[in-house]
This record gives C-alpha cells, structure tokens and sequence, in this order.
C-alpha cells in the first residue's frame, strides 16, 4: 500500500506528506479529553494572571527573567520557583495560546495535535531536501520513500506521546518548527551566490529562526552543529579555502556571533543572578562530582536505545539514578555495548552517507541530555528528549528496510526500485503497532491522579510520583492515605524538603511530636530559601514546646526572629512561650 501512495504521488510529491500529518491526527486525536496534568498546572492554570496580562512592565518582565520566576511572579514567597531557563519566546507562545485556550484542557490538546502534525510535514520537507541538496540519493522514489518512512517513524513513535499529549512540552515542538525552518533556510542558502539578494535573503532567514529557537528553548544550539556535521560529513566540500567553502565560513560566522548574543542575554537575565540548580527533592544537585557524569554515560544511553528500539510499558520517569561507582553492571557492559554499537555504525557509516545523515539526527540532539549533572535525580530520562533523535531512527529504520528490499530483489532477479511485498507488509505492522503502542501510552496522561498512579505502578520507589499522589490525596481530604504516600517517598527521596515538611505537619497534626521531630529538623537542615529557613525554625519551636523541650524552643523562635525581624508570628510565639515560662 505504501509503495502504491508513493506512485500516485510522485508526480506531485506535494501531497505526499498528508500521510504523517493525518497518523499524527489519528494518534494523538484521543488526548483531547485529557486533562492539566504535572506542571500544566504551573505553566497555565496557576499562571494565567501573567499569561492574561499584556501590559508593558510584564512583557519586560518576561524577556528579562527566568521562565519560572516570570510565571509565578504573582504567587506568594513559598511558591515562587526558580531555574536556569531563558525562554521568553516559549511563554510568549503560552500567552498567545492562552489568548484562544484559557484554560481550556482540550483547546491546549489541539493546538498540540495540531502543531506536532504540522511538524510531521516540515520533517518530510527537511529530509526530502537534505537527501537532495547533498545529492545523497538520485532516485526520485528512494528520497520519498526515506522521507515518508522518517517523518512517519518521528510522528507516531510512542516517544512522542509525553511531547504532544502533555501539554508543558508543547516546547518541542515550537522549537521544533524553528529549527526545522532554519535548518531548510540554510540548505537554501548555501546553494546561491554569497553576493546574491537570495542568499544573503535565506541566511538571514536562518539565522532569525536560529535566535529565536535559542529563545524558546536551549537545545537549539544543536542547529550549528548539525549544519558543521552536514558540511563535513554530506557535502562534498573540500576542507581548504576555496570558492565553495566561502559562503559556509561566512554562515558559520552568523551562527557564531548569533550564539554569542545569545549567551550575553542568558547570562545578563539568568545564569548571572542564580549560578545554582535548586531543587525542594533532591538538594543534592549542587553536590554531585563531574565523574558521576560520566559514570552515568553508558546507562542512559543504553536505555535510550531500549526506549528507541522497544517503545512499550514507557513511563514519564525511570528508575535510573546517578552512577556514583563503576560496576559491571551499570557501566562495563553497558559502555562495551555501546562501544560494539558505534563500531557497527561508524563501520556501516564510513561509506554509506545516508547512514551519516541519520547518525548525525540519533546523535547530536540527545547528547546535551546525557551530562546527568544538569538533571535532578528522577529526571535524568525522559521520553521526550528523544524528540528529534527519532529522526535518525526513521532514517535508520528506513534504510533497514532498504537493505532488506534489496536482498529479496536479488534472490528473486529483480532490477525495479519497487518495495516487495513482505517488506510492504513488514512497514505495515510495524507502523500499526507503532501507532496501537501511541496511543494506548497516551492514556497515562488523562489527567493527574492517572498520570501520577501509572508512574508508581512500573517505579513504586519513586519520590515525585508518592509525593504528588499524597498532595492529590490531602486535597481531596484523604490524610491517612496522604500519609502513606508521604511515607514512600521519603524512602526514596529522604532529603526531600517537600516531603519531610508534609510529613512534618502530618504527623504534627497527629500528635506524633517524635516523628514530626527528625522531618521539620531535616527541612531546617536543607531549606535553600529565607522563608523556607523561618517557616521550619518556627514549625521545630513549635514541636520542641510541644514536647516541652522550652528552652531550645525560644532558641529557633528567636533564630527565627533573626531572620526575619519583622516576623508578627516568631514575636508572638516567643512572647507566648516567654510568659508561660516565667
């Protein structure tokens, strides 16, 4: 069936990318009844007072801020957050799609299925016109065929889901569409005249769709590298001046200085003013040694390979943690395996450049997600940041097929460019249990309480998921059950200010002074924040009366007190607490 679409669209191949556009809709059309799930919650409903707001001093409050401290700038002291994300074109969008959604769950759902179809089709154009530009493949068939084969492989792999049903990684794709458009415009210009209108016209182009990439999110630094790979490995460029040569030296230099501006404005809003990762969970980001980096390397590879290769029973968060020390288990045998893997690839790669086009696409994206030192324990795998790695995979894929196509074409004495047909029906289930796979992976987003019982479900230990259950549970009054969820993250995570305040007032509010004690001391121990070190002073003097220990209860109101002279609430405990002791 593939091969006969092909034919019937040859002729006017503008058609042929209705074919991912319309899987892309029938994948993901399901998630339009789903609900806010994780931080949509932050990033729309508790937002919306900013995201609503157009006047001058909160857009210059958006392009001059960190993502978080933009969006929750309206919220009290507690709830303020903070991280090291420069991306005003990104909640520029949010406001524009906040403009048409509010907050609407299943407007915000369209316009991601919407874009993510729309993307499938610039995924068709962008391979179909590298295979051309680098005159990789001559057939007029073969490049359709690899194009749809990739584009299709990019839309409906079950990695896509968490990128286009949860709504907070509509991200990807407005990324997505920039990089994608500056990577075309380039393949553009480099074909025309330096001194041409054109070139300098495509140039431009690229260079503003690369800026406004970097705005939206940081991975964009990939477009520069991809296009040196390009140069150096599919252009037939020969690697001294000459007049070829020049246009690209003088591109290299746009992107360079572009880059540059980008990272003055980064540093002038971000990284200038807070140089550290902080997280309420795992305070143990700031103290992580640069080894566990690479220690870390070789199984977070091998389970994005797992993740790339057999996409069932995926899970928004996996049960793999910081290599602190090497072992057989957890890197030997996964970095001989990967070692065994590139040699196999490289190998394959040295003389097949449709094998470099797609190696170039698996593995530039995903390596700035392999330094784990930049993620939270808990986050260091996520399905999503195989987003465009699933390029290289299509293209993989395709030539898997090829390979195949090939073999039983000489067996059988065949010349035509035709695909047989038990590889037709090999594409066929392949693609179907691909899209079977999406969209039952769909349904752990359908709202919070699901989301959050399907990552217990495959990770029980894991801290974020016991800990959003157990707020879940206070909110809908259900302290007991509350507090069993509380419990199991503190197994995991038991460190975790979030979760030893919870505890805290939990027991606090049971009357169990003797486990609320080692909680609130825990919170005092690791609070990052002013007001997060007065709240547990106060709640541990509170505790400490409670359990007549009255002397070191004056001694955390008035350190208490110190912090914050002002304090109405530290003076009147300590007045309380003062009177009763005389």
């Amino acid at each position: 069936m593939l091969e006969k679409m092909i034919r019937i669209f040859q002729d006017n191949q503008k058609f042929l990318p209705i074919i991912p556009f319309f899987l892309a809709i029938c994948c993901f059309i399901n998630t339009l009844g789903y609900d806010f799930v994780y931080d949509d919650i932050s990033t729309i409903v508790r937002a919306s007072p900013v995201l609503e707001n157009w006047s001058l001093a909160n857009l210059k409050l958006m392009f001059s801020s960190d993502m978080w401290v933009f969006l929750t700038s309206h919220l009290s002291p507690e709830e303020k957050k903070t991280m090291l994300y420069y991306r005003p074109v990104y909640v520029l969008a949010l406001k524009l799609g906040y403009m048409f959604a509010g907050k609407t769950p299943w407007k915000w759902h369209l316009i991601c299925v919407l874009f993510h179809s729309i993307i499938s089709v610039v995924v068709y154009q962008l391979i179909n016109i590298s295979l051309q530009k680098t005159k990789i493949l001559s057939d007029r068939i073969q490049i359709s065929r690899f194009s749809l084969i990739a584009s299709v492989v990019f839309t409906i792999h079950p990695a896509q889901s968490e990128s286009v049903a949860w709504i907070t990684a509509l991200v990807n794709s407005l990324v997505a569409i920039k990089i994608f458009i500056s990577l075309l415009a380039y393949l553009y210009a480099r074909d025309l005249p330096i001194k041409s209108k054109g070139f300098i016209f495509w140039l431009c182009l690229s260079l503003l769709f690369f800026f406004l990439a970097l705005l939206v999110k940081e991975v964009a630094v990939i477009i520069p590298v991809i296009i040196l790979f390009y140069e150096l490995l599919l252009f037939k460029n020969k690697l001294f001046w000459n007049k070829e040569l020049f246009p690209v030296i003088i591109s290299g230099v746009g992107f360079f200085i572009t880059t540059l501006f980008y990272i003055f404005l980064r540093f002038l809003f971000v990284s200038g003013k807070n140089l550290r990762l902080a997280s309420p969970d795992f305070p143990e980001i700031n103290n992580l040694p640069f080894y566990v980096a690479i220690y870390s390397f070789p199984t977070v590879t091998v389970n994005y390979l797992k993740i790339l290769i057999y996409p069932f029973n995926l899970i928004p968060f996996y049960p793999v943690y910081y290599i602190y020390q090497p072992n057989l288990s957890t890197f030997y045998l996964p970095l001989l395996f990967l070692l065994i893997i590139a040699f196999i690839l490289l190998f394959i790669a040295w003389n097949n450049h449709l094998t470099r086009l797609a190696l170039i696409w698996l593995v530039i994206p995903i390596l700035p997600t392999l330094n784990v030192n930049l993620f939270f324990a808990e986050n260091l795998i996520h399905d999503r940041y195989l987003y465009f790695s699933l390029i290289g995979a299509g293209l993989l894929l395709g030539q898997l097929l090829q390979w195949l196509n090939e073999s039983l074409k000489t067996k059988e004495q065949l010349t035509d460019t035709s695909l047989r047909p038990s590889v037709l029906v090999i594409i066929g289930v392949v693609f179907l249990v691909m899209m079977g796979a999406t969209i039952k992976q769909n349904n752990t987003w359908f709202n919070e309480w699901q989301f959050w019982s399907a990552t217990t479900e495959k990770f029980p230990e894991n801290c974020t998921a016991n800990l959003e259950l157990g707020r879940l549970s206070l909110k809908n009054e259900l302290p007991d059950q509350a507090l069993y969820y509380f419990e199991q993250a503190k197994k995991a995570c038991p460190n975790s200010l979030t979760v030893n305040d919870f505890l805290g007032f939990l027991y606090t509010s049971k009357g169990d002074f003797d486990l609320a004690e080692p909680c609130v001391r825990t919170v005092v121990k690791y609070a990052y924040t002013t007001n997060m070190q007065i709240n547990a002073h106060l709640n541990l003097g509170f505790i400490l009366e409670k359990k007549g220990d009255k002397v070191q209860a004056i001694d955390y109101y008035q350190k208490a007190l110190k912090l914050d002279p002002n304090s109405q609430k530290a003076k009147e405990l300590l007045n309380n607490l003062e009177k009763t002791s005389n």
